[in-house]
């Protein structure tokens, strides 16, 4: 069953809620940094000392001087009036003492106060642990102690003096005398209860001094949700001139997509202009179809816009592009964009100004606030002393406690000085001259973000990105990449006053390698990228992506870099620093809000979390020293020698652990593979060197057919004419001398292919051997021929007569053609082995030389290939 009693609890919270008044101070309110304070005026409750210490207090404040303190809890029992407690508010931090424990507590996350609006703080400490927080969240813990317990016997809220005050709204202090928890502290600033302090309480009493007053406001003014935007209206404007001051304020032309939009935006505008709508109709909405017909977008955008109609509307065509909302509702109606109208701005309610291009050492003197005092007339006030109005023609920068004016600029056509203007002095500023015209940046950007020159906002990482971002393309202009200190010298490395060199890191990218044997030269085409830091330089703006943080020339050249000698080259060969060098930053670290000395938006990176990267591509000969002992079974190495020649190694040297040798291109050479490569490094000498070790495999298949299979053939045939009749003497002489001749045409030609040398090659023993036993065999042709002549007649009589039994050799047929032929037939057959005893001598040697050079060749095979085939593990 249903039952009313959630919501009536509901109900009777709320109306308690807005019913429950606290008291809320506000100091110096007529007369700014003045000595206004509250005094505790009972007696504090805790009469022991004690340990811990918990503060928390609502504060709203309308200026910021450069101390703001607000509270100090002191001990006077001894007469030395000393600080117990202390606490002093600036923009990003507070300033806390407890005892002599002094801490400055920084926001996180870009948290800031914010003028005249309410923030929550408070501050606990236990156990030398001191913890600060904001609007109930966490924000900085510092560790320490005090050594003596707190006594105090006085509490002063707001100012210490007269120059160092608080000027705004405080409420709701209260002191305790022990550690609240992140829990409690939530429940305060979020007003889920509220609870009295045991060492001082909110209630007082308490004894108002100076320019101080008193009001009552309900808790629902500072514990709800603050409005998230505002209504801001200019008359009388174009729908361009609208968007661009809209945009320009930090707000946008707001267009309502359905009846109830439409009603509470109107209604909202009426309120406004106090019930008088009149005042402002009909004014722009933030759509327009002027890129396409009947496709109506915001400014800038592609997706089409449903918008809440009133009937028959559009009805405009190409006469009206841009649209209104009228004084008599009803929805939208389309209207000629250059018409002159409201423009009812919906601006955020939280938008805090910047000024840039100043030199302000506070960051309170930059910050501003955004006010109408009527349709068309804003004015911006500073959290301290400064301000920005409009007086006639002119924009006015004012210091209003000094009655001056700073600088001016003129107005053009009612325009507002929002983005990067140009300002002209009224009186010395800084480094420049009354009458000097001066760049300055009022914009609403936040972190993280950078101001076009119109104000509208981009990514800061589209900053100098190479593409077009802003509308009005100022994004791309004024690229400044590196803040390059006074004092340094480019000549002196980056490290030259620490104890440990600069290690530079060298990434070599081979993609191709070329090399002669005969000249000893190795051609290599390489990308060299060196890498290294320099902490003395900053960077500013650079970009995620490190390939948009490319350097100008004009930087590459003011910067120290190192410079490399290729060692072992034909000719001098250094690293180079022309057109073809790149040189590009990669962002390593967080980055550090830049001042507002410069007309824009920066984010510094520190050298030291920065790598700079300076990239190039070489074509270079090396030298190299082969040994060719093993040709052409041989491996070889190759060195490219790299010395650092910017300083000895005591202060520059190369990065061994991240250095690198890459190689990307066809490892099959005309003669070589190449097998791997790999860095060595040495400081041996007056500099540090880096050597490129390329090993290489000598590719033998080319060498096997053109010298080692035709000479292997060659041998062959020479051995074949240990095989022709011994009777064709010249055959086989001619045959061998033929053989003999090409092998030494061969020995040459290989010969000439390779490096003169005073060592015996592998190749040259091959053809060598090959020669020797060609020359053998002739040797062998030789003796036999002469033996064979030596028989006479008598001995080949004998031999045959023995070999057929019977006497077919008569001393009156022995010149006979028939006879001679039949003498040759059986002088050139081998006799059997039955026959050996009467073996002729020549005969003999014709079997001795057919199988000595038979074994000598496969003994020499065998040995050589061994020989050959045998690799030696290659030694670095």
């Amino acid at each position: 069953m249903w039952s009313p009693a959630p919501i009536i609890v509901l109900l009777l919270f709320s109306i308690s809620q807005e019913c429950n008044s606290v008291a809320v101070y506000e100091f110096q309110k007529v007369s700014p940094q003045s000595d206004s304070f509250l005094m505790y005026s009972g007696n504090l409750r805790r009469v022991e000392p004690f340990k811990e210490v918990s503060f928390c207090v609502r504060l709203r404040f309308s200026y910021l001087w450069e101390v703001s303190g607000f509270l100090q809890l002191r001990d006077n029992s001894t007469g030395q009036n000393k600080v117990m407690l202390e606490a002093a508010a600036n923009i990003n931090h507070i300033r806390v003492h407890v005892g002599e424990f002094r801490r400055y507590h920084f926001f996180r996350d870009n948290k800031r106060l914010e003028s005249l609006s309410w923030h929550h703080i408070c501050l606990t400490y236990q156990n030398g642990t001191m913890s600060s927080y904001l609007d109930g969240r966490l924000q900085d813990v510092h560790h320490g102690g005090f050594l003596q317990p707190i006594s105090p016997t006085s509490l002063k809220i707001g100012a210490y003096d007269k120059e160092q005050s608080y000027s705004g709204n405080i409420t709701q202090i209260n002191i305790w005398s022990h550690a609240l928890t992140a829990k409690e502290v939530e429940g305060l600033s979020n007003c889920v209860f509220d609870r009295e302090g045991d060492v001082a309480a909110w209630r007082g009493p308490w004894t108002l001094h100076g320019d101080v007053s008193r009001f009552d406001l309900p808790t629902t003014k500072f514990c709800r949700d603050p409005e998230k935007d505002k209504i801001v209206v200019f008359p009388d404007v174009s729908y361009k001139n609208a968007d661009h001051m809209c945009r320009g304020i930090g707000g946008k032309l707001y267009t309502p997509t359905n009846q109830d939009q439409y009603n509470v935006f109107r209604q909202r505008v009426k309120d406004y202009l106090g019930g008088k709508i009149q005042k402002c109709y009909p004014f722009w909405v933030g759509i327009s179809d002027e890129n396409e017909e009947s496709v109506w977008v915001e400014r800038g955008g592609k997706t089409p816009f449903d918008a809440f109609w009133a009937k028959n509307e559009p009805d405009g065509q190409t006469v009206q592009n841009c649209a209104t909302i009228g004084p008599n509702g009803g929805g939208i109606e389309d209207a000629p964009c250059f018409h002159k109208k409201c423009a009812a701005c919906l601006v955020p309610a939280d938008v805090v100004w910047s000024l840039f291009g100043t030199c302000e050492r506070l960051p309170s003197n930059t910050q501003l606030r955004a006010f109408q005092e009527e349709p068309g007339k804003l004015y911006f006030r500073g959290y301290t002393n400064y301000e920005i109005r409009k007086s006639g023609e002119n924009w006015n920068w004012i210091d209003w406690r000094k009655n001056k004016t700073v600088a001016h600029h003129k107005s053009k056509g009612g325009s507002i000085p929002f983005g990067r203007k140009k300002w002209v002095l009224d009186e010395d500023y800084c480094t420049n001259k009354s009458g000097d015209e001066v760049d300055l940046l009022l914009t609403h950007c936040k972190k993280g973000s950078f101001s076009c020159d119109d104000a509208t906002c981009i990514n800061i990482q589209q900053r100098c990105d190479l593409k077009l971002d802003c509308l009005d393309k100022s994004d791309e202009k004024d690229c400044k990449q590196i803040r390059i200190p006074p004092f340094y010298r480019r000549d002196i490395p980056p490290t030259a006053n620490s104890d440990t060199p600069l290690p530079v890191t060298m990434h070599v990218t081979i993609d191709k390698v070329d090399v002669d044997t005969r000249t000893m030269l190795m051609f290599v085409n390489f990308n060299l990228n060196m890498t290294w830091r320099d902490p003395r330089l900053q960077f500013i703006n650079l970009n995620n992506d490190f390939t948009f943080n490319r350097m100008k020339q004009e930087y590459v050249n003011n910067i120290w870099t190192p410079k490399v000698d290729f060692t072992n080259t034909e000719g001098n060969h250094i690293t180079q620093l022309d057109d073809q060098a790149t040189m590009m930053v990669t962002r390593l670290g967080e980055s550090i809000l830049g001042d507002y000395t410069l007309p824009e938006e920066v984010e510094l990176f520190e050298g030291t979390h920065s790598s700079v990267h300076l990239d190039r591509k070489y074509s270079i000969t090396f030298q190299c020293q082969f040994s060719l002992k093993r040709f052409p079974f041989d491996e070889q190495e190759c060195s490219m020698v790299l010395t650092m020649l910017s300083a000895s190694h005591r202060l520059v040297v190369f990065d061994e652990k991240t250095s690198n040798v890459t190689f990307i291109g066809n490892g099959e050479l005309v003669e070589y593979t190449v097998t791997k490569m790999m860095p060595t490094f040495s400081t041996q000498g007056d500099f540090s060197t880096m050597h490129v070790r390329v090993y290489l495999d000598r590719l033998w298949g080319h060498i096997l057919l053109n010298v080692y299979v035709p000479s292997m053939l060659l041998l062959f045939i020479s051995y074949l004419t240990l095989y022709f009749k011994t009777s064709l003497f010249p055959v086989r002489i001619l045959a061998a001398l033929t053989i003999l001749l090409v092998m030494c045409t061969l020995f040459s030609q290989v010969s000439s292919m390779l490096p003169k040398s005073s060592y015996v090659k592998l190749v040259d023993v091959w053809l060598l051997c090959c020669i020797c036993i060609v020359l053998l065999i002739i040797i062998f042709h030789t003796i036999i021929d002469r033996l064979q002549e030596e028989d006479n007649s008598e001995t080949i009589k004998n031999s045959l007569k023995k070999m057929l039994g019977k006497d077919i050799i008569s001393t009156e047929g022995i010149g006979s053609t028939e006879q001679t032929e039949q003498s040759n037939r059986n002088r050139d057959r081998l006799p059997s082995l039955n026959e050996a005893e009467s073996w002729p001598p020549f005969q003999i040697l014709v079997f001795t030389a057919r199988f000595t050079v038979a074994t000598t060749l496969a003994i020499f095979n065998i040995a050589y290939w061994t020989v050959a085939i045998y690799r030696p593990e290659f030694s670095a």
